[in-house]
């Protein structure tokens, strides 16, 4: 039984000087009715306990259970106006943004083999109260103590806002390792091995009233629950690794996929937007030399696919906007004295 606890305080104040505005919105304010200050004091303890129990020297099991807790981040927290390069949104923070409570629950088992062969499973549930979601097209109106649409700013207003309701996050993560020296082929593929892990996420939050209220006034019949904006569904790792430690070698060729991410939940056109899914390709090489220096060499996004963002229309996608991000090359020598 491995157990403890940490206390944590944390606090954040924030404060516009002057009047909130926007700029090239000429003589009409949009942003007139924001709050320019607020923040967040909490302090609390926070448990942790794990139970293994081990079968063998090579197999476990264990059950996990912890609290802890999400901060809004800088952007999310300060309200100040920014505009989307090349589209009409426009991004602010939101200074009345307290901080999520979370709960976790994890129970898993791992295999270890003498020759390094390992498999894992992981099941996990995550209780997340107040859970920070994105919204696009909102307002707020700080006497009514509400979230509002805002009718008179011509482009959409992105705002975060504490979710009221309880959301969960439910999934399993795989990962295991293989060497390839069973193969029996001799040579380089007796220091290969092929490894990964994946995860499926299912996350669900009941939606704010009024993402309902908008969705029904233009005749599109929502759930009361929807998927989390940020959390995609399917996360993918895969890795072929040669590693001679003779000779001081490591070269591994890594494969990465993530699923289409819903991003903000439109309330004006009913049209919400994803991140469209997408695969990457990285190699990273490693040499020791003369037993105390190392040549390391990276090759990030070697395959340099499109990102892209896109509306959901009914089923149909209409892409927003995409970019290429480019192939990064970095190289670097280390040495140990």
């Amino acid at each position: 039984v491995i157990g403890g606890g940490r206390f944590q305080a944390d606090t954040a104040d924030v404060q516009v000087n002057g009047e909130l505005r926007l700029r090239g919105a000429g003589t009409e304010n949009s942003l007139a009715n924001l709050p320019t200050e607020g923040g967040y004091d909490v302090e609390a303890w926070y448990p942790a306990a794990t139970l293994i129990y081990d079968f063998s020297d090579s197999l476990n099991a264990r059950i996990a259970y912890s609290k802890t807790l999400a901060l809004p981040s800088p952007r999310e927290v300060s309200p100040f106006a920014t505009n989307t390069f090349g589209a009409n949104d426009i991004e602010i923070g939101n200074p009345l943004l307290q901080p999520s409570d979370v709960e976790n629950f994890d129970i898993g088992s791992n295999f270890v083999s003498d020759a390094g062969d390992s498999v894992g499973v992981t099941l996990f549930h995550k209780k997340v109260a107040g859970r920070i979601e994105r919204l696009n097209g909102l307002n707020i109106d700080t006497d009514a103590a509400m979230i509002t649409t805002n009718e008179t700013l011509g482009a959409a207003l992105y705002s975060w806002y504490n979710n009221p309701s309880e959301s969960t996050i439910t999934g399993i993560e795989l990962e295991g390792r293989k060497e390839l020296a069973f193969l029996d082929l001799g040579g380089p593929f007796d220091c290969m091995s092929v490894g990964g892990n994946y995860a499926y996420i299912d996350g669900q939050v009941d939606r704010f009233p009024i993402e309902v209220e908008r969705k029904e006034n233009i005749g599109i019949s929502v759930d009361e629950s929807r998927p989390l904006t940020e959390q995609p569904e399917h996360i993918l790792n895969l890795d072929l690794t040669y590693d001679n430690p003779e000779r001081g070698l490591k070269i591994s060729l890594i494969y990465y996929y993530i699923s289409d991410t819903l991003k903000a939940v439109s309330l004006d056109t009913g049209y919400d937007i994803y991140s469209e899914g997408y695969s990457a390709l990285d190699m990273t090489l490693s040499q020791e030399f003369w037993d105390r220096y190392k040549l390391s060499v990276a090759l990030k996004n070697l395959t340099n696919p499109k990102r892209g963002n896109y509306y959901d229309v009914e089923g149909r996608k209409f892409e927003a906007d995409s970019e290429r991000k480019g192939r990064v090359f970095s190289i670097s020598l280390s040495g140990e004295f």
